[in-house]
């Protein structure tokens, strides 16, 4: 009775595998969100803004980027590129914004005065002009930036920072256009202090500033100045210089449309995502977000797992109930020949 039960037992469990793995043969994963009915960002109307507010650099590069993406409105980007090149290229209009970044230190978002203010401190007069100016605030009773004091303090001793001398220079530039956060100034505020105090980079230091180096190089100052407004640490630098180094434009374009998601965003999504996230903005983090909690455990296993297991259940299913067939079988044999012998013999 109890070898009976056990057979049955097999016999069901058999036919519970084939099923399973009847269902795995017929399920087909949904392994990406439908992007295709979500509306694309508005970047024309962005540019056209940039443009109102004379900010060329920032218009520039962000049809740059629109049309090296490869977006639908990349040729209007063309267009909008060219005027803007024009404009930013009136003789007396460059050389007034590169004179009076390099006196005052206050540099707007165009390459002119980016350039003009980074000239300034490479040449030890923007340094002093900016400890100067910190001096003179706190005499007053005015708000001082402690990170502009020692940024200049590093860049009076370019020698210690090895290759990397003209990085305190574009990091003060940042952070005087508002692109570091109070969390990131802080850690880089301390780090400037070690270096002082040794009189050397330290390996944490040295690796900040080759990614800060390295993010400048690949991406330029408007693209790196954005994306450093979202990093409020090393580890943090050390991936949008990564992204970026690998394609600037879009790794400039998913920050500008998700801020502060966008590292999150960088860490976990494949390419085809974050393309969708550069042309359709923070619509698409939803998108994506809302797609993988709606999504079931076997939507998180890839096709060919489920394909898999599918052959594996079905095998066990079919030994299973061989298993548990075969001895009824073999029982109803021996059973059925021992009738038709005692048969024979009457």
């Amino acid at each position: 009775m109890r070898k009976t039960l056990k057979r049955l037992m097999r016999g069901f469990l058999g036919i519970l595998f084939i099923f399973a793995a009847l269902y795995l043969q017929s399920f087909h994963p949904e392994n990406k969100p439908d992007f295709a009915a979500l509306p694309d960002h508005d970047y024309i109307s962005e540019i056209r803004q940039l443009l109102s507010e004379r900010r060329y650099g920032e218009a520039k590069t962000l049809c740059e980027d629109v049309r090296n993406a490869a977006l639908p409105c990349a040729a209007e980007a063309a267009e909008l590129s060219l005027a803007a090149e024009r404009e930013s290229k009136k003789t007396w209009n460059r050389i007034y914004k590169a004179g009076r970044a390099f006196i005052t230190g206050e540099p707007d978002d165009s390459i002119e005065e980016v350039g003009g203010s980074i000239i300034s401190d490479m040449v030890i007069y923007g340094d002093i002009r900016d400890l100067v100016k910190q001096g003179w605030f706190k005499i007053s009773g005015k708000e001082t930036d402690p990170l502009i004091s020692s940024l200049a303090a590093i860049g009076l001793a370019t020698e210690l920072v090895d290759a990397a001398d003209w990085i305190p220079a574009a990091l003060k530039a940042m952070r005087k256009a508002g692109a570091i956060t109070e969390k990131m100034a802080d850690s880089l505020q301390m780090m400037c202090k070690k270096i002082i105090k040794k009189r050397k980079l330290d390996k944490s230091a040295k690796i900040f500033f080759a990614d800060a180096g390295k993010m400048l190089d690949s991406s330029g100052f408007i693209r790196s100045k954005n994306m450093f407004s979202y990093v409020n640490n090393a580890d943090e630098l050390a991936l949008l210089a990564k992204h970026s180094k690998e394609n600037p434009a879009l790794t400039h374009l998913v920050v500008k449309r998700t801020g502060r998601e966008s590292i999150e965003a960088l860490k976990k999504y494949p390419p085809e995502y974050l393309r969708a996230i550069a042309r359709k903005g923070r619509i698409a983090i939803r998108t994506i977000k809302i797609f993988h909690k709606n999504r079931n455990l076997l939507d998180c296993i890839p096709e060919k797992y489920i394909r898999l297991a599918a052959a594996g259940f079905s095998l066990a299913g079919i030994l299973l109930l061989v298993s548990a067939i075969l001895p009824f079988i073999m029982f109803f044999r021996r059973d059925h020949g021992e009738v038709n012998s005692s048969s024979s013999v009457k």
